[in-house]
């Protein structure tokens, strides 16, 4: 039997969204709980009433770890946007929002995956390559894969990854791979921006995938992921014009959010992506 954690909040988290909305592809749920794994470790968390519950894998009550991927310091941003009309609204339809941070290393690799697939194809490939090259855990009763290490991924061949259905981004991963193993070491001191800069070095990665990374691992929340439902949702919501650049779209986020930008961001287009601004 589980011995849970326990987290007590001002508001109930919405988990479902926050774990299934696209910001981590590792995942399992069962009954009412989810199990999140990651390349080192894994998470068992549920949300009930205005708890969060949680127990860490392999090592218990993990507490470092945990804090950091469930990055709770975040939900104090929606205070500096609380007379928004579309945050009031989106907090109303969705409930509150986590921002996890999870490792760098392994979502570079899952938001590769991500480029022109739905979440359902993202994650059926991630958990293609966690069964195939990533270690065994047992969680419970139940046996599950880590991601694999950055280190196992470097020393595969296309082909192998061709085998998992993969497809052309086989060699993108490979390289990636590859370039993060090799210079682990300097990415660490590097800074928030030039960490982007080599992000985007890496074959298969534009601006998008880039700025998931910045956001969902790195923690810089001054960048916004623009994909069709952030546009739709500035356009609709907030009168931004239509068929314009990235960074356009991208910067007019920043005006409107100007502090953290990707959090509230997160909620209007998860808003308007489930709801399409019917509600």
């Amino acid at each position: 039997m589980t011995q849970w954690n326990k987290i007590e909040l001002e508001h109930n988290i919405n988990l479902e969204s926050s774990i299934e909305g696209g910001q981590i592809f590792n995942w399992f749920k069962i009954a009412d709980f989810y199990i999140i794994l990651f390349s080192d470790w894994a998470i068992k968390i549920k949300s009930k009433n205005n708890f969060l519950f949680w127990q860490s894998y392999p090592k218990k009550d993990n507490i470092e770890k945990a804090v950091k991927f469930l990055n709770l310091e975040v939900l104090s941003t929606l205070e500096k946007y609380k007379s928004d009309m579309n945050i009031k609204k989106a907090i109303g339809a969705i409930g509150k929002l986590l921002l996890f941070r999870q490792n760098y290393e392994q979502a570079t690799i899952s938001f590769i995956l991500s480029a022109r697939q739905n979440i359902k194809n993202i994650r059926k490939q991630s958990l293609k390559l966690s069964s195939e090259y990533g270690a065994k855990i047992k969680i419970d009763e139940n046996k599950f894969f880590l991601f694999p290490k950055i280190e196992v991924l470097a020393k595969q061949n296309e082909t192998s990854l061709r085998n998992l259905k993969i497809g052309y981004k086989s060699s993108y991963i490979i390289h990636a791979a590859k370039m993060i193993h090799e210079n682990c070491d300097n990415f660490k001191n590097l800074s928030l921006e030039n960490k982007y800069c080599f992000i985007k070095t890496l074959k298969g990665v534009g601006n998008k995938i880039a700025d998931c990374v910045s956001v969902f691992s790195l923690g810089d929340y001054s960048k916004v992921p623009i994909d069709v439902w952030a546009k739709r949702a500035i356009i609709k919501l907030y009168g931004a014009k239509e068929q314009q650049s990235y960074s356009y779209y991208q910067s007019y986020y920043r005006k409107i959010f100007p502090v953290e930008s990707a959090y509230p961001a997160q909620y209007i287009f998860e808003f308007f992506r489930r709801f399409n601004n019917e509600k």
